[in-house]
């Protein structure tokens, strides 16, 4: 799978929906937490995002994206 060469924290709607496995409802999830609760600052944050699942985070450190401009190990 490519990288898709953008930070979760900058990311548009239109980035998310370039990971597969992410809908629009889940991309603007992401986008509306961030929002509310500030930048992420590594990847457990996600776990706070309500239903946000494992199989979500997995899509997207697969997929290239990073958090804060480091990958996910």
């Amino acid at each position: 799978m490519p990288i898709r060469g953008f930070d979760l924290n900058t990311a548009t709607i239109d980035d998310l929906l370039t990971v597969k496995g992410l809908d629009r409802n889940w991309a603007q999830k992401i986008i509306d937490y961030r929002n509310s609760h500030g930048p992420f600052n590594d990847w457990t944050d996600l776990n706070d995002i309500p239903d946000f699942s494992a199989r979500h985070i997995n899509d997207l450190r697969r997929s290239g994206v990073t958090i804060g401009g480091k990958r996910a190990a």
